[in-house]
């Protein structure tokens, strides 16, 4: 369940990772760590072994200043307690104060810290922002899905309540501390990749421009990422900026 593109080709991993659902992939210190559930495993070039065991499913990792962050749906990590969420410098678990309320499903970072979202089974939702020392609350009043950074602003694919039992599906932009519609559509995932902001949606949202599949964000407005617009005709779970 994991391989190796050299460019052209594609290589087995060892054994690879037969036995589970790998969720997230990132390069650390020279090798790559595979989270899953109950474990993060690492690659260190010839084979895979367990980097460390947690008691839920491993989500969402990311690098930022030297640590590997790791976020998902757990209370423990190599039996200590980490509310989903924890850090990794390499040779030691990191707590990142109290932890995160909610299971994580999506984590980005930038110059003011780590950004983590999650929400509960009930549909409590939280985005937290991560500076290194404490936590800063950025929205809890509607369920994310993913985050990102768009330039200097944060950026949250959102179901935005609109009372009573209604909500629309909306993509926001967090600018000078409040937050803003960047669009209106259900966005699956989020990235930045050369001053656009790509995301992959499950519906049309504008004439001309096909999905399921890619479509950009200027900072004004939605255009097509390939050309002709015809987008990607097909259903994926993640997209990469290289």
């Amino acid at each position: 369940r994991v391989a190796r593109w050299d460019g052209s080709t594609w290589h087995p991993m060892g054994e690879g990772l037969p036995d589970v659902w790998v969720r997230s992939i990132v390069s650390y210190q020279g090798q790559v760590y595979a989270g899953a559930y109950g474990a993060v495993y690492v690659w260190d070039g010839l084979q895979w072994s367990s980097a460390f065991e947690t008691d839920g499913s491993v989500t969402s990792m990311i690098v930022h200043d030297g640590l590997l962050y790791v976020g998902g749906g757990f209370a423990l990590a190599e039996g200590q307690a980490h509310a989903n969420v924890f850090a990794w410098d390499g040779s030691q678990i990191l707590t990142l104060g109290s932890g995160f309320p909610q299971p994580v499903s999506s984590v980005t970072a930038g110059t003011a810290g780590v950004v983590f979202a999650g929400t509960s089974d009930s549909g409590a939702s939280m985005v937290s922002r991560w500076d290194g020392s404490a936590w800063t609350v950025e929205m809890d009043n509607n369920i994310v899905f993913k985050v990102a950074y768009f330039g200097e602003d944060l950026v949250a694919s959102a179901a935005v309540y609109l009372g009573g039992s209604m909500f629309t599906y909306r993509v926001l932009t967090n600018k000078t501390g409040s937050w803003e519609t960047l669009g209106d559509f259900h966005a699956e995932i989020i990235l930045e990749h050369e001053g656009l902001l790509l995301a992959h949606v499950n519906a049309g949202v504008a004439p001309g421009i096909f999905s399921p599949g890619l479509i950009a964000h200027n900072g004004v407005g939605l255009q097509g990422v390939f050309s002709p617009n015809n987008g990607f005709d097909g259903n994926f779970e993640a997209v990469a900026a290289l």
